[in-house]
């Protein structure tokens, strides 16, 4: 019963962006080193977010390993990573600054590949909203902004926000002097990545911002 309110309470919050009600129960009880198993750069130096933005990255590379053959793990094992890790992204608190960037950033990242919900389901409009506004504040250099600019852009697929994020993204590359898609995908690498779902929608902004296209 714990853990059928735990899954529910946990959809609810991804839905509607609130922090969970119920604590995240799990199957194979993970470890702290099972989480941190592959630490992320470039996160800032929040410590709470840093911890749960490596624990994105980590559960990210796990997917990536057992999909592709090279690391098959239980699907006990992987539910569990999944909600611990979205359970402790979704209790953050807002940030401020850059932090509060990566923050949302994370959050859009979660629902197109950690979390994956529908477009129509996803609560983007009102995420890519908030990171538009929040980039006022950004005061981070120039070492994520471009994946954020990215994630950002990919979850306002659809909405009038786009045109917003391709702008800044065109401007971004501009100010960097990158030339070529290939620099510009190992700048967004740095920042949270899953090739398979991410690499064309990114490309697409890569192309609209280069005014290519029909």
């Amino acid at each position: 019963m714990e853990l059928i309110l735990n899954s529910g309470g946990l959809r609810y919050a991804v839905r509607n962006l609130t922090s969970p009600c119920y604590p995240v129960v799990t199957l194979s009880c993970p470890t702290e080193e099972f989480i941190f198993q592959h630490r992320g750069t470039g996160f800032g130096t929040d410590p709470d977010l840093y911890r749960c933005l490596s624990m994105l990255n980590s559960y990210t590379i796990m997917i990536d390993d057992h999909c592709d053959g090279r690391k098959v793990v239980a699907a006990s094992v992987l539910i569990d990573h999944r909600n611990t890790t979205q359970h402790t992204l979704l209790s953050l608190p807002p940030k401020a600054g850059s932090s509060e960037c990566l923050r949302l950033a994370a959050l859009i990242y979660s629902f197109l590949v950690t979390f994956p919900l529908p477009y129509v389901a996803a609560p983007f409009q009102k995420l890519v909203t908030q990171l538009r506004t929040a980039l006022d504040d950004w005061n981070n250099g120039d070492e994520m902004l471009l994946w954020v600019l990215a994630i950002g852009g990919i979850g306002a697929v659809g909405l009038s926000e786009r045109a917003w994020y391709v702008g800044c993204f065109r401007r971004a590359v501009i100010d960097m002097e990158i030339r070529s898609w290939p620099e510009a995908k190992i700048l967004i690498k740095r920042g949270l990545w899953y090739e398979p779902t991410n690499d064309r929608d990114a490309y697409d902004i890569w192309i609209e911002s280069q005014g290519i296209g029909n």
